[in-house]
């Protein structure tokens, strides 16, 4: 039972603050998104192949569930859109701990989409045929305190990313995303001069 609870905490500190199971419980009110893990930009992308490619990595300041004091647990996604089909996935990991390591928060959350425009590079674009999953689900959880809560940060999740409409970390603030268009419009002007140099090489030869 400590892996459930586990992997759907990742997933909660993806979206929420790190809290106490109870206090969320007294209230029945999940926190905000105010999480550390939010608008991070990618330390990696790749506009030459399909799909784009776009890789996140980070910690978040997350809580551990049976304890309640809060510990840094490192994630990763990676998020693809083909611009021919307008399939947009995102795939957020966070590995379990090492059997010398501390219990702590660890899971998988797992996301597709139809995109009209790259979710990544177009702020304002709503996808459609949003598919958004957790491991475990929100009814995988027994019915205490603890799976109460994971039940109902699973379902927070799921309900975020799908009114969204939006992959996770493709929901991050104007700096970052200013940063990826600025690497997206230098792969653009590149991409042109390759072209053209191609092409001037395939012209034949001018004979007078």
């Amino acid at each position: 039972m400590r892996h459930h609870l586990s992997a759907v905490v990742v997933l909660a500190g993806l979206i929420v603050t790190a809290v106490s199971p109870s206090s969320v419980l007294a209230s029945g009110i999940l926190l905000p998104p105010t999480d550390p893990c939010l608008n991070k930009a990618p330390q990696n992308v790749n506009f030459s192949k399909v799909p784009r490619t776009y890789i996140f990595t980070g910690t978040c300041n997350l809580m551990q569930t049976r304890l309640a004091v809060n510990v840094d647990v490192p994630w990763t996604g990676v998020g693809t859109y083909d611009p021919a089909t307008g399939k947009a996935a995102e795939d957020i990991i966070v590995p379990p701990p090492t059997i010398s390591q501390p219990s702590r928060p660890y899971g998988r959350f797992l996301a597709t989409m139809h995109c009209a425009a790259d979710p990544w590079l177009d702020a304002n674009v709503k996808c459609d045929q949003v598919v958004a999953s957790s491991n475990p689900p929100a009814n995988a959880y027994p019915p205490n305190a603890y799976g109460r809560y994971a039940a109902g940060v699973v379902t927070q999740v799921i309900a975020a990313i799908s009114s969204a409409r939006r992959p996770y970390t493709a929901q991050m603030n104007d700096s970052n995303r200013q940063q990826i268009m600025a690497q997206y419009q230098s792969f653009r002007i590149q991409e042109g001069m390759r072209n053209a140099e191609r092409s001037k090489q395939l012209r034949p030869a001018f004979k007078p």
